[in-house]
């Protein structure tokens, strides 16, 4: 997922969680959104810390998933159960 490709994607404008996976298919990051869509926007063009490590990780973005969570109520406990079960390497840095 290269800067500005996020655009072509089919990523809704919906909340609810995602993941940045590597070439090898190994979980980078676990986010959560109000707007995945935007979210997605967010970390291919902003300057915190998460963003600039996707960008520029060594083993480089190639994969995202999302699962939509109509209930905003439940985004925090889906995300933390993404991170548990899937350990993303980039998991400390927000």
């Amino acid at each position: 997922v290269g800067k500005n490709d996020y655009t072509k994607l089919n990523i809704p404008h919906t909340s609810g969680i995602y993941v940045f996976f590597n070439h090898k298919m190994e979980c980078m990051y676990v986010g959560k959104s109000v707007n995945i869509k935007n979210r997605f926007s967010q970390h291919m063009n902003n300057g915190s810390k998460v963003s600039i490590a996707l960008r520029n990780n060594k083993d480089n973005i190639r994969y995202y998933s999302y699962a939509e969570c109509k209930d905003k109520n439940d985004i925090d406990l889906y995300e933390m159960l993404y991170t548990s079960i899937l350990n993303p390497k980039l998991a400390h840095m927000s």
